[in-house]
């Protein structure tokens, strides 16, 4: 695999096999390489969602910890410290009917993208493969802060949102 190659992999958001992560690395570490190659991977690499066994197989120190801290009543779950990054294709039924569901209650187009903070897609999607989509109110910015304040009319949307879209795309689904 050669470095243009690997570039539109990430971009395609494809996995890559251990065998072409490990010739990606060999070109990176002797120098065949440009940086602006280099760039260009990384960053369509983190964008993408690298996953743990092709930076395993690109030879560099993983180590994924474990979370096994006791709740309040003693209960310890163990889990893994590990976030994957996910995201719907374009043309996925979930996100279509998002979206229509959107344009329908609010005669406008809604703004499709990615958020840059942790949500509990990270379990559903990113760890088990079950397709979700996020609709929030508020401003990311303030997601997750101890300053995150929420204007009511993103509230009232979101709410109207949520209550719209599990019939739509039920009927999408049964169609």
């Amino acid at each position: 695999m050669d470095m243009p190659s690997a570039i539109r992999a990430a971009i395609e958001r494809r996995h890559l096999s251990g065998a072409e992560m490990r010739e990606v690395m060999r070109l990176i570490m002797t120098g065949q390489a440009t940086p602006a190659q280099i760039g260009g991977f990384l960053v369509g690499l983190r964008t993408k969602g690298e996953t743990v066994e092709e930076i395993a197989a690109g030879e560099a120190a993983v180590v994924v910890l474990d979370y096994a801290v006791p709740s309040w009543r003693g209960l310890t779950y163990h889990t893994r410290k590990y976030y994957p990054t996910w995201l719907l294709p374009e043309d996925h039924p979930l996100l279509q009917v998002g979206v229509a569901t959107y344009e329908r209650l609010f005669g406008d187009a809604p703004e499709v993208g990615r958020w840059v903070f942790s949500t509990n897609g990270v379990a559903v999607m990113g760890l088990h493969g079950i397709p979700c989509i996020g609709f929030g109110p508020g401003n990311e910015v303030f997601a997750h802060m101890a300053t995150e304040q929420i204007p009511v009319e993103h509230l009232v949307r979101a709410a109207a949102w949520y209550a719209a879209f599990p019939a739509a795309y039920a009927s999408v689904m049964r169609a």
